[in-house]
């Protein structure tokens, strides 16, 4: 059992590599674009979906994490960053 006030120096661990034929047994490497493709465009609508939904309670929960002298400040910044993520999916 360690002493109290001594710190243990951390031990190495070995790394074991992974063979190459285990990425294979999950999603062949043919299929491997078409299921990362297939994610995407699946996950995307419900991440956008959540983001909207929560899109209030996240505005209020990060002015509340400032005091009243600079919550104007953040609306502004808060305002500005919407602008961009906006702009940005508009592309």
């Amino acid at each position: 059992m360690p002493r109290l006030g001594r710190r243990q120096t951390p031990r190495a661990r070995k790394c074991v590599p992974i063979p190459a034929w285990c990425g294979t047994l999950i999603v062949p490497p043919a299929l491997a674009r078409y299921t990362r493709c297939f994610l995407e465009v699946t996950f995307v609508p419900f991440l956008v979906f959540f983001m909207l939904a929560a899109k209030r309670e996240v505005w209020h929960g990060t002015l509340q994490l400032f005091q009243s002298p600079s919550e104007r400040k953040l609306k502004e910044i808060l305002e500005d960053l919407r602008e961009v993520l906006r702009d940005y999916l508009a592309e």
